[in-house]
């Protein structure tokens, strides 16, 4: 996390740095941290496939946690996943 913190200084605009800081701050348990970049990447919209990668790391991530964090942490996860497309059945016909 530090690495990324100190990369803002250098290279701002890189698109991965916030996910990155999502991801990192869903591996340390750090549920006030992953919510500010949550509200951050929710609102510079990374591609989907971006999201899908980051949101799959933080998920994994979450099963480490104990469960009331695990908690908390799942439903910042859960409101970032509402971000992504559903994927609905081809239709027969």
């Amino acid at each position: 996390m530090a690495a990324c913190e100190r990369a803002r200084e250098f290279a701002p605009d890189d698109p991965w740095l916030k996910p990155t800081l999502l991801a990192a701050a869903f591996d340390a348990g750090d549920v006030e941290h992953a919510s500010e970049l949550a509200e951050q990447v929710r609102s510079e919209r990374p591609a989907d496939w971006e999201l899908k990668t980051t949101l799959a790391d933080a998920e994994f991530a979450i099963t480490f946690h104990d469960p009331q964090r695990a908690k908390e942490l799942k439903e910042i996860l859960d409101d970032l996943k509402q971000l992504l497309p559903t994927v609905t059945g081809a239709s027969s016909g």
